[in-house]
């Protein structure tokens, strides 16, 4: 008899691995078993031929090509490897820019399902530009470019199962934009403790310093690096508006120029309030590459839970208009309250809908029972 068993392959970056984790412990609590690492879930990992990391600048189409080779022997082997141990994977769960898992899946007779960790809208619009329905126009680093492969794979496939990072209130239309694909919201995916609160120990940190919304967090993830012009013109920003904060940021590689010269603002930053710990929910949207512009757009216009920047004429963001953003966000005006009201709305809307009987939970059940059905399925023609 064949038991539930999920493999989720994510892509190694830090944003791709956090909500695929998200995932893969609600499957677990679901009673399945799952293959990466987490408490009982079992950790299986792959080389991807960059043990450096990717790095903006590397060339895209060289790193997919490498990770595809590797990952495919390496996937193959595990898959195989787990059906000679009488514990068969039956379904394979995969993140972006991971096309190639559902060949190996198909050769293998694995079902498979895409998790997509963006918002539903980018892949519409992807979707769209590769159909020839739009252009893409961005000042940006963001390219769609990437994202061709993937589209290609799913519009091979016959109703794709497409498991989306969203709930059904935050983009209903998005959800059925795209007629070929199933789209079924699975999130948010986030840890318990600030959702559906059924594990307390499940939080990304231990308290709070301040007190509620007293606190910039600035976090510009962990591949894309900030020239020392911005970062210094985000400095006179937070200055200025006289708030304390905690940076996130990736450092440069070592030995490199910039990175050694000292920030001309920084003592008088750490005086501030620099080392600190907080949570937000209302935001400046700062975007860089891939899809942060489309989230900066729908978090201005669409969601209205934050502003966005803007560049001026040298490419950077001036410390003026940064104060300008954390004012219009953080201040007491008409537009900051009307940000906050949103923000806490969209919070109670997400955990409605990953709560019990919540559009989400809903839609993880409809899930698993469908994977249940065809482990009944597989387990008859065995017998």
């Amino acid at each position: 008899m064949v038991q539930q068993h999920f493999l989720v392959v994510t892509f190694p970056a830090q944003g791709d691995i956090k909500p695929n984790l998200q995932f893969a412990k609600r499957l677990l609590d679901s009673g399945f078993s799952v293959t990466f690492r987490h408490q009982c879930i079992t950790l299986a990992t792959f080389p991807d031929g960059y043990d450096d990391l990717f790095k903006p600048g590397n060339n895209l189409e060289q790193y997919k090509s490498t990770i595809r080779r590797n990952g495919s022997k390496t996937l193959t082997n595990l898959i195989k490897a787990s059906i000679n141990g009488g514990h068969p994977f039956t379904c394979l769960v995969y993140t972006l820019l991971l096309p190639w898992t559902v060949e190996v899946a198909c050769e293998l007779h694995v079902a498979s399902a895409l998790l997509w960790i963006q918002p539903d809208v980018v892949l519409d619009i992807y979707y769209d530009y590769f159909n020839g329905l739009v252009d893409v126009k961005t000042r940006t680093s963001m390219t769609p470019h990437g994202f061709k492969e993937q589209i290609e794979a799913l519009e091979a496939e016959t109703n794709p199962k497409i498991l989306v990072n969203t709930f059904d209130a935050l983009e209903p239309y998005a959800l059925r934009a795209i007629r070929k694909f199933n789209l079924v919201a699975m999130g948010p995916l986030m840890t318990s403790a600030y959702l559906d609160g059924k594990d307390p120990s499940d939080n990304s940190f231990g308290g709070n310093l301040f007190e509620s919304s007293s606190v910039i967090y600035l976090l510009f993830g962990s591949i894309f690096v900030l020239s020392k012009k911005q970062k210094e013109e985000i400095i006179v920003g937070l200055l200025e508006s006289r708030y304390p904060s905690l940076q996130v940021m990736r450092s440069r590689e070592n030995g490199d120029k910039e990175e050694k010269e000292e920030l001309s603002c920084k003592a008088e930053l750490e005086l501030q309030g620099m080392i600190t710990l907080a949570t937000g929910i209302h935001m400046v949207a700062f975007p860089q590459w891939t899809d942060q512009e489309t989230n900066a757009k729908m978090i201005q216009d669409v969601w209205k839970t934050g502003v966005r920047v803007k560049i001026n004429e040298q490419g950077t963001v001036g410390g003026g208009d940064i104060k300008r953003c954390f004012d219009l966000v953080l201040g007491d005006g008409e537009q900051g309250e009307g940000m906050r009201r949103n923000a806490k709305k969209w919070k109670e809307f997400s955990r409605e809908a990953v709560m019990e009987g919540g559009s989400s939970d809903k839609n993880l059940k409809a899930f698993i029972n469908r994977v249940r059905r065809l482990i009944i399925i597989y387990n008859n023609i065995q017998s």
